[in-house]
């Protein structure tokens, strides 16, 4: 199966490459950045340039891959990761703009699947308790959400709603927190802990939900 990669050199995007490629795929990874095409071949993908954020450039990125699925893994985070709402900005716009572009674009050229990433804080940034939770267990509500976090909750819903209902065969997945030995957000924390400064969820009693990248990509 040809896959298009939306995000190959990112956390997830480098194991999700690796994967697609060791069961018999064939990759192209889509970047903006042209100093990362080196980055994509080491990877194994072919690169494809554009900035998904503009129409025609989408467009054009999804005719040149001619994939049978689009994995899209777009993000614009920080290396230490988002510790402040401030640092999902530039993910939340990626999240509203560059997935109508991709989806459009996916649509008329006939992409059979579209996998997208979304992020399990559609539930709300607070303890949900040990329950497992299912897309069956509705988002949190607006009054549920810290005021800075509300325009994040609104464009990872606003992409779900996208994908799920727009792309064929739409598909989101609600990751936890990403962790793994080459993240830039797990050596961000290994710091803190070292100098005792990273904080404990609900004063340790809370629970987060983690995944670590090699599962996310499976």
């Amino acid at each position: 199966m040809r896959v298009l990669v939306a995000g190959a050199t990112g956390d997830v995007g480098r194991p999700t490459v690796a994967r697609l490629l060791r069961a018999g795929h064939e990759v192209d990874g889509l970047t903006r950045t042209p100093a990362k095409v080196g980055h994509l071949q080491r990877l194994g993908a072919r690169p494809v340039v554009a900035d998904v954020l503009d129409a025609d450039a989408a467009r054009g990125a999804v005719e040149a891959a001619r994939p049978e699925a689009v994995v899209d893994l777009l993000t614009a985070l920080p290396r230490r990761g988002p510790v402040r709402p401030s640092d999902l900005k530039a993910t939340n716009r990626l999240r509203e703009r560059a997935t109508v572009r991709l989806v459009e674009a996916a649509r008329a050229s006939g992409v059979r699947r579209y996998v997208a990433e979304s992020i399990v804080f559609v539930y709300g940034y607070g303890d949900r308790g040990p329950r497992p939770l299912t897309e069956e267990d509705p988002p949190a509500s607006v009054d549920e959400v810290p005021g800075p976090y509300l325009p994040a909750l609104r464009a990872a819903l606003g992409k779900e709603r996208r994908v799920t209902e727009e792309a064929p065969e739409g598909i989101a997945i609600r990751f936890g927190v990403f962790y793994g030995p080459h993240t830039g957000s797990t050596r961000y924390m290994a710091r803190m802990l070292r100098n005792r400064m990273l904080g404990l969820p609900g004063g340790g009693r809370g629970l987060v939900a983690w995944v670590h990248v090699e599962d996310a990509a499976a």
